[in-house]
């Protein structure tokens, strides 16, 4: 059987971290795979000051067609799958008690959304 594509997700954030996943050879397992995806991505923000994920990091599947290729990153397709939602009303609800408490935190508050992927 020759394999001609295979699949990985791939955490990317406008703060630079990133995380991958192992290489996949059905789309339908890198997909089942998203739920562990995200506590990798979680695991990334763990020790941050504020335990809070940044603004706009999104989870992609990638989908690599293997026709010597080179350079698999620049050959490959990207589709969303999730994406990292900032919850403004909660989270800017929540600094308010808390600074009305006298507690200064820069804590923000969101939520996996997941996208229908073909």
């Amino acid at each position: 059987m020759k394999i001609e594509k295979i699949y990985r997700l791939v955490y990317v954030c406008e703060d630079s971290e990133s995380c991958e996943s192992s290489f996949f050879i059905d789309k339908r397992e890198a997909l089942d795979y998203l739920e562990d995806m995200k506590e990798d991505v979680s695991k990334l923000y763990e020790h941050n000051d504020n335990c809070a994920h940044p603004f706009g990091g999104e989870i992609q599947l990638q989908e690599i067609i293997l026709d010597e290729v080179e350079d698999i990153d620049l050959y490959a397709n990207y589709k969303e799958v999730s994406e990292w939602v900032f919850d403004k009303d909660f989270t800017y609800s929540y600094q308010k008690d808390m600074a009305e408490a006298g507690i200064c935190t820069e804590e923000i508050f969101g939520m996996w959304k997941d996208y229908e992927v073909e």
